[in-house]
């Protein structure tokens, strides 16, 4: 499969983000070696910015992204606090993501609760698999699962 999210992603991702003139958020991103490290966002309070939400990116050897953390901008305190992990795995077949909630009594990400799967079937096909948490079956259980059919220049209906 070819579509894998990688730092060139991530940083077009932000680009398209900060170019967005009716947006009601402002960001800011700490790029290193071209890739974002950090992902700042910040409410607009008629023109007094005030932080929201902040990511912090992690990339594997090659490239691609490996975790995205969420952290919510606390405004008793001011401090940044934990809030979910999204976790990325790729094998040859696509890629999958799980998902893990801030568990503040114990001052750690809990276990993944839900995962979604990517996998390619065919030219610009994938299959799509979602997991829920089972306490009843104490593992992840599909809950969805469905095909998306990418866009190809050669279906366009239309032409100048």
């Amino acid at each position: 499969m070819e579509t894998i999210i990688t730092a060139a992603t991530v940083l077009s991702m932000f680009m398209n983000l900060s170019n967005d003139v009716n947006s009601p958020y402002y960001y800011n991103a700490d790029v290193e070696n071209n890739q974002v490290k950090t992902l700042h966002v910040y409410n607009d309070n008629d023109g007094l910015l005030s932080a929201r939400l902040s990511y912090l990116y992690t990339y594997d050897e090659e490239g691609r992204l490996k975790s995205k953390v969420a952290y919510r901008h606390d405004g008793l305190d001011g401090q940044e606090k934990p809030s979910f992990r999204l976790d990325y795995a790729y094998d040859e077949q696509g890629y999958s993501v799980e998902r893990s909630e801030w568990n503040a009594e114990k001052r750690c990400f809990d276990k993944a609760r839900s995962k979604t799967e990517y996998v390619g079937t065919m030219e610009n096909m994938v299959a799509v698999t979602n997991y829920e948490w089972s306490e009843e079956q104490e593992t992840l259980m599909e809950t969805e699962r469905f095909l998306v059919w990418g866009n190809h220049d050669d279906f366009l209906l239309a032409s100048k």
